[in-house]
Formats: structure tokens, C-alpha cells, sequence
């Protein structure tokens, strides 16, 4: 066909697609290619001078940059400034978003236009149907019996969606960027489930818009009958909030109120919480909270984040699901990065949340600082740390504390034939100022104390191959002797009362890292890793080591062997991988006597076909804990599996096995559907039992059922809470 045929024939075209993307609400996509050259091509085209219609057809494409408009037949009748595309009209826009109609029609000008049928998939994969679309420039785009549905389904090949929503007429106005739905019926596998009589929501180019979000309900023998209702409300380009009332049948109301705010530097998210509710003290009882954090950058590199997190009464967070926490750390935090460096401000109050809360032990930093640096050296293999802090701790265990510590450390790595060498030396100084109250015998008054640590280690990685077998076996030890002024009887709150001798820090020269535990002592610390792959067992890894004292005393809680043994716990641990459908770990401690396992863990998973299995054991020794009347065991098994058609099922049951006990104190069962090929709807229906516990928080049941919907977010109900007496 000759591109000759007439200037008013390609207008026309142009001006054809320009209107399919109107249509379509794809304007922008348009103008972001206006300079792009116009191009059809057609197997015939004819012109009557006559009746001024031009006509082309056979194979009509258009196209302009990445659009593409496809038909059989295009009709443009000149006086009367009409345009008819009929035949498998295909339209292609910017986006890669493609549209579907059997005719479309322009007239006045291309002001007015109608398509039918229509059917839109855009670039995200969702579809939006409808029997008639009417256009008109100034009032926007109507859809007769629309049909919109996210899910990844052969929509024109009338292939039923997972679930999709239905209107009797869903109408865009471009001037207050608003979709108005009439008659709306969602429906689930073509089964009708909600009905609105009205809807409507901002169009694709709003980002955000204040207006009621769905609401929610659940239903509990405990809080009875609860309702919940948002209001989200942009304040401003940059800023907004949400605010939901809730409603407790049984128990009072609440309302919770957040709200956000960015800046250049800057962001603030804050909420409040302010409601007249049951608690264990009285009916109807004032309660407020607030979780506010503001995040900024002080300069150009202090990163700085402040938290105000409390609550009014100690119970009320959990038990209406606002929050889960049992302790609240209000803080502000300013750290900065440099090359060789690093320094930390830091201040922060707790609250605890718990029962046998006391007031004495929820421990105030006013303020702690930090700071790091690494000392350029010349010399290869040698690096020099200094550190330096202050600290003001407040009624932590009844007792005021400040302290000032200073670090100088350093290590040469020197690698020889026989091995890599490394040579450590520490020098530390505290200075502490300790007050006690009146109810506390511990020390009061000013000390010092001084710490010197020497360390000399060796490592030699060895590899060894048999046959098809490879593995490299890495032996290593180190002797340590450290010379302190022993403070460990005067000196309370001690940050390295949690220490457990582990293998990450058996070989460190300070491996207590806090600064409350320096006494004088010599050991030698050694142990060998493994990693193997053999051709039955797979990779394996695996490492054993001790800690053997030469001299000096154990302090209390670092070990569980008494202080007259010299050889610490053994730890060992070794991981299993035969195939890549299982595997297993396993790590301990055992005690170098009676090989006592005073540490366990112990896991395993294994996965075939369509399911999946895993299982995690952990126990402790009471030795451990001052307080501890037993030892703690913990088994913890899960089951996955896929039924079938985007349904699955997954089960989690946790044991409390303390003292031979077989006690089921957590279960849940889940059974979920995935969206299969649809990729568009997840639904679970599950069971869950707890028995934790605390003052009014009491042990529940709870059946629940949750409706994911893509695009739309997810709606939910708890049908069944029974609770149990403590």
C-alpha cells in the first residue's frame, strides 16, 4: 500500500489512538511519546469524495513508539467528524498494557467514543472487562457491567478468576480522579460473598486519598464482640494519618491514632493509643500508650533515631492486641561511620511490662558513649584498636552506677611454614562510682581497677584428599594470661553475668566483652574445625574445643563446671548436609567429667514430594542461672503440606519437655490456599494454642480465618477465642 493516500487519513489514525488511550485512562503513556513518528499500514485504502469517508482496510496497524492499535476495518466519515475500527480491534499502549474490542466508535470530533465489548489486561496482570464503554472527553469513561479481577487467568478465554468484583456500572472522572462503582458484588470461585450497593476510589493516578478503609470485626469470649473502623487522612503532600476507633463488646473503647511525616533528612512515625478499658485493676480504667520514633541525620553523618515507647498500665497492650511486647525502651541513639572509626551517644529508660514487675530494675542509661578507632600502622599484619566510654546506669538492681573505661588493643598476624601466628596485648583502666540504696548490702563508693592480657595463637589449616573424599582440617590454639585488679565481689550489675562460653568467642583474648569480669588468669584454649564432602555423607562441617585454666579462678557463671575444675565445658558441633532435601545440625556443650550435656541444640529438616518436615531441640542446664530450680527443654516440630490445587497445610506443635514433661504448650495448624495459577487470593483457616500467661493475659484457643485478596489487602476474623482459667 502507498504511504501517499492522504494527510487527512493519517490524522485520523493519530487521532484514533490518542482516543484509545483516553479510553483506556492512559493519557501520560501518550505524552511521553508525542515526538515519536506515526506509521499504519493497511491492505487497502480508499477514499470517496462524495461522501467524504476514507476507509482502510485489511490488516490496519498503527503505530506510534510503543503503541500499536490493530484492527480489520477503520471507517472516517470527514463531515461528520466520525470514526469507526471494527474487527479484533487490539490496542497496545505505553504501559504494555493491551485492550480488546470488537468496534469502536468516535464522533463529534473524537470527543465522544464507544467501545464493545472491552476487555483491558494492563501491565500488572489484572484484567477489567465490560459489555459497553462510553467515553466522553469532558465527563470521563462509563463501563457497562464492568468486571475487574487481578488474578493470572485466561480472562478473555472465559476462564472463571479465583475471585473478581462485579458492578452494574463503574464510571472514571478524570477531573476528580475518582472511580465510582454502582451494584458491586465480589465474588469468590463465581460465588457471589459481598454486596455494596455503593463504592468508589481514587484512579490509578492518585497515590493517596483521605477515606474510610474496610473495616474489621472479630469475635471473643474474653473482649467480646470487637469492632474496628479506619479513617485514613492525608494532611498533606508528605504527611498523613490513620485513625481507627475500636469498639470492645464486653470490655470498653479505644482508639488508635498514627501518624507519619517524611522530610528530606527526616521521618516521624508516632502512635497513640487512648482508650477507657477493663483492666485487672478496676472496670473502665483510663489507658493510654505511644510508640513514636523520629529517625534523622545530624550533619551529614550522625545518624541519629529517637524512640518514645510507654504505656500507662502494664497489661493492656497485649490484651487488645495492640501490642506484644513485655518490656518498653524509650531511647535516643546517634552513631557515626567513618573509615577507621566508629562513636555511639546513647540514652534509654525501660518499662517493664511484666507481672512480678519491680521497680528498682527498670534500668535507666543517662547516657552511655561510645567510641572506636582503628590506628593506621605501616607495619604488615599489625592493627591497633583504641576504645574509649562513659556510662550513667540508674536503678538497676537498686543501684546508681557511673563508670569510665579506656581500651588499647593490638594484633600482629605473622604467617610462617609451619602455621599462622598471632600475637594480642590488651590494656584496660576502669573507674567507677557506685551508690547503692538503702535496701541493698552490695558495695558503695569509688574504685579503679586495671586489666593487662597477653595472648599468643596458633592456626594450621591442613587439606586432605582420599579418593573422592576432600577435606581441610584447621587445629588451633592459644595461651592467654590476663593480670587484673580482681572487682568482681564489689562490683554490681554485671554486663557479662549472661556469658556462656560458646564457639564464636572461645579464642578471644576478652571473650567476656563486657568490662565487670577482668580477674587474673591464665588458660590455653584450643579446638580443631573441620569441612569434609564425602560422596555418601555430603558436606559435613564440624568443630570441637575447650578451654583448660593454668591459673587463677573461674568466676561464677561462666561455666557450669565448679570452680575447681580446670577444664571448661567441651563444645562441639556438627552439621550434616547428605542431599539437598535434608539435613541436620547439632550443637553442645557437654560436661568434661560425666560428659553431662549442660547445652543442646539440635535441628533437622527434611523435604520430599510435596512435603516438608523439620524439628528443633534446645535445652539448658540450671547451672546456668542463679534463680533456676531445673533445666529448661524445648522441642518444636513443623509439618508442611501442599494438598493440591494452591491449598496447603502446616502444623507447629511446641512441647515443653522440662523434668520428662510432655506438655503441648503452643499448637498451630494452618491450612492455605496459595492462589494455585491465579496467584490473586490466599486464604487460611487455622487453630492456635498458647499458654503463656500473665496476670489477665490468660492461655487461649483461638480458630481464625483471613482472606488475602491481591490489590485489595486482607480481611479477617477471629471466629473463636476461648479462654481458660489461669
Amino acid at each position: 500500500m502507498p504511504l501517499m493516500t492522504s494527510i487527512s487519513l493519517q490524522s485520523c489514525l493519530k487521532t484514533i489512538a490518542m482516543v484509545m488511550m483516553l479510553i483506556f485512562g492512559a493519557a501520560s503513556a501518550w505524552a511521553q511519546d508525542t515526538s515519536a513518528p506515526v506509521d499504519f499500514t493497511a491492505n487497502a485504502v480508499s477514499s470517496n469524495a462524495e461522501t467524504g469517508v476514507m476507509t482502510a482496510e485489511g490488516d490496519v496497524v498503527i503505530t506510534q513508539g510503543k503503541m500499536r492499535l490493530l484492527a480489520d476495518r477503520v471507517d472516517y466519515n470527514r463531515n461528520e467528524g466520525k470514526a469507526v475500527a471494527t474487527g479484533n480491534v487490539i490496542f497496545t499502549d505505553n504501559d504494555g498494557s493491551t485492550h480488546y474490542t470488537d468496534m469502536l466508535v468516535l464522533e463529534k470530533n473524537f470527543s465522544k467514543a464507544i467501545a464493545e465489548p472491552v476487555i483491558s489486561q494492563f501491565k500488572d496482570g489484572s484484567w477489567v472487562g465490560g459489555d459497553k464503554v462510553n467515553h466522553d472527553r469532558a465527563l470521563g469513561t462509563v463501563y457497562e457491567k464492568a468486571r475487574y479481577t487481578p488474578c493470572d487467568c485466561d480472562f478473555i478465554g472465559g476462564k472463571t478468576p479465583a475471585w473478581e468484583i462485579n458492578s452494574s456500572q463503574s464510571r472514571h472522572d478524570p477531573n476528580s480522579q475518582t472511580i465510582y462503582h454502582e451494584n458491586v458484588t465480589m465474588k469468590i470461585f463465581a460465588v457471589p460473598v459481598l454486596y455494596f450497593p455503593y463504592l468508589d476510589h481514587p484512579d490509578w493516578t492518585v497515590r493517596r486519598r483521605s477515606g474510610l478503609l474496610p473495616p474489621r470485626i472479630s469475635f471473643s469470649s474474653d473482649l467480646g464482640t470487637t469492632y474496628a473502623q479506619s479513617y485514613y487522612w492525608v494532611t498533606g503532600e508528605t504527611h498523613d494519618a490513620e485513625i481507627t476507633p475500636y469498639y470492645f463488646g464486653n470490655q470498653g473503647a479505644a482508639v488508635k491514632t498514627t501518624y507519619r511525616q517524611r522530610w528530606d533528612y527526616s521521618s516521624l512515625n508516632a502512635t497513640i493509643y487512648k482508650g477507657r478499658l477493663n483492666t485487672y485493676k478496676k472496670s473502665r480504667e483510663d489507658v493510654a500508650g505511644i510508640d513514636a520514633v523520629f529517625k534523622t541525620t545530624l550533619g551529614q553523618k550522625w545518624k541519629t533515631d529517637v524512640r518514645l515507647y510507654r504505656a500507662s498500665q502494664d497489661t493492656f497492650m497485649r490484651r487488645y492486641n495492640f501490642d506484644d511486647a513485655q518490656t518498653l525502651k524509650s531511647s535516643i541513639r546517634t552513631e557515626r561511620i567513618d573509615r577507621n572509626a566508629y562513636s555511639r551517644v546513647e540514652a534509654y529508660d525501660i518499662q517493664d511490662l511484666t507481672s512480678d514487675r519491680d521497680e528498682e530494675n527498670e534500668a535507666t542509661v543517662l547516657p552511655s558513649v561510645f567510641h572506636e578507632r582503628y590506628l593506621d600502622t605501616d607495619q604488615e599484619g599489625l592493627s591497633l584498636r583504641v576504645r574509649l566510654s562513659a556510662l550513667q546506669l540508674d536503678n538497676d538492681e537498686s543501684t546508681d552506677l557511673k563508670r569510665w573505661t579506656s581500651e588499647l588493643y593490638s594484633r600482629q598476624d605473622i604467617t610462617t611454614d609451619f602455621g599462622q601466628l598471632s600475637v594480642e596485648g590488651r590494656l584496660a583502666g576502669q573507674y567507677r562510682n557506685i551508690e547503692t540504696a538503702t535496701n541493698n548490702s552490695g558495695y558503695e563508693g569509688e574504685l579503679g581497677q586495671t586489666t593487662v592480657a597477653a595472648g599468643v595463637g596458633w592456626a594450621m589449616p591442613v587439606s586432605v584428599q582420599m579418593a573422592d573424599r576432600f577435606a581441610i582440617v584447621e587445629p588451633k590454639v592459644k595461651l592467654v594470661s590476663v593480670k587484673a585488679t580482681d572487682r568482681s565481689n564489689s562490683i554490681p550489675n554485671r554486663d557479662s553475668s549472661d556469658f556462656r562460653l560458646d564457639e564464636a568467642n572461645l579464642f578471644l583474648l576478652h571473650r567476656e566483652q563486657g568490662e565487670d569480669y577482668n580477674i587474673t588468669s591464665t588458660r590455653i584454649d584450643g579446638g580443631v574445625s573441620m569441612s569434609l564432602y564425602d560422596p555418601y555423607l555430603g558436606d559435613v562441617t564440624g568443630f570441637v574445643g575447650s578451654s583448660i585454666r593454668l591459673a587463677g579462678e573461674t568466676p561464677t557463671g561462666l561455666n557450669s563446671v565448679a570452680e575447681t575444675d580446670r577444664i571448661s565445658d567441651i563444645l562441639a558441633s556438627l552439621t550434616v548436609q547428605p542431599y539437598s532435601n535434608f539435613s541436620m545440625a547439632m550443637s553442645g556443650r557437654f560436661h568434661p567429667r560425666d560428659f553431662h550435656l549442660n547445652e543442646t541444640k539440635l535441628s533437622g529438616q527434611l523435604s520430599f514430594a510435596e512435603t516438608q518436615l523439620s524439628a528443633s531441640y534446645n535445652q539448658l542446664s540450671k547451672s546456668y542461672f542463679d534463680s533456676a530450680t531445673e533445666e529448661k527443654e524445648e522441642l518444636v516440630v513443623t509439618a508442611k503440606q501442599n494438598l493440591g490445587y494452591g491449598w496447603g497445610l502446616s502444623v507447629t506443635q511446641k512441647y515443653d519437655m522440662t523434668n520428662d514433661k510432655r506438655e503441648l504448650t503452643d499448637s498451630i495448624v494452618d491450612i492455605n490456599y496459595g492462589g494455585g495459577l491465579q496467584d490473586c487470593l490466599n486464604i487460611s483457616i487455622g487453630y492456635n494454642r498458647d499458654t503463656d500467661s500473665d496476670r489477665d493475659i490468660k492461655p487461649i484457643d483461638e480458630v481464625f480465618v483471613v482472606f488475602n485478596f491481591k490489590n485489595l489487602g486482607a480481611v479477617g476474623t477471629n471466629q473463636v477465642k476461648s479462654l481458660s482459667s489461669n
